[in-house]
């Protein structure tokens, strides 16, 4: 599967695909070529209204430069989108998570951001959570480093 957004590429693999949502998803990330070696890596879900997907993913192909900015402030390198089916997975590394956090949360252009994607999904980030919940970081179970 291909990412549906990254600052390195922009590629959608269309192929038609669904992954029911009762389903147990397991993610495994490992320290692989194109990741950084002195980052923190962090991944998290959000779940895609099944009638608005080509919406939501049509949306990434714009992300507004001021999202791009905080994320550059908060010390990102390398953020990645996958979807398949109604789930969205999104891949994040950054020098500091905890910079990270504290660059997007509040930041003007993000909240309209997040507010606008909002409308295609059913769940995932959530600006008007307290701020330690706006993001559903997951917990890392396992990693694989040869």
């Amino acid at each position: 599967m291909l990412p549906v957004w990254s600052p390195y590429r922009r590629v959608l693999d269309r192929r038609s695909s669904s992954l029911p949502r009762a389903e147990t998803l397991i993610v495994l990330i490992g320290d692989g070529p194109t990741m950084a070696s002195e980052t923190d890596r962090a991944v998290y879900l959000q779940w895609l209204d099944p009638d608005r997907i080509e919406e939501y993913v049509e949306a990434h192909e714009t992300v507004p430069e001021g999202v791009r900015d905080a994320m550059r402030r908060g010390g990102v390198t390398e953020f990645e989108v996958y979807v398949r089916g109604t789930v969205a997975v999104c891949v994040l590394e950054a020098e500091d998570l905890d910079a990270y956090v504290e660059a997007v949360t509040g930041d003007p252009a993000v909240e309209e951001w997040e507010r606008h994607v909002a409308q295609f999904k059913e769940a995932g980030v959530d600006v008007d959570a307290p701020p330690d919940e706006q993001i559903p970081f997951m917990e890392s179970i396992w990693s694989f480093r040869p």
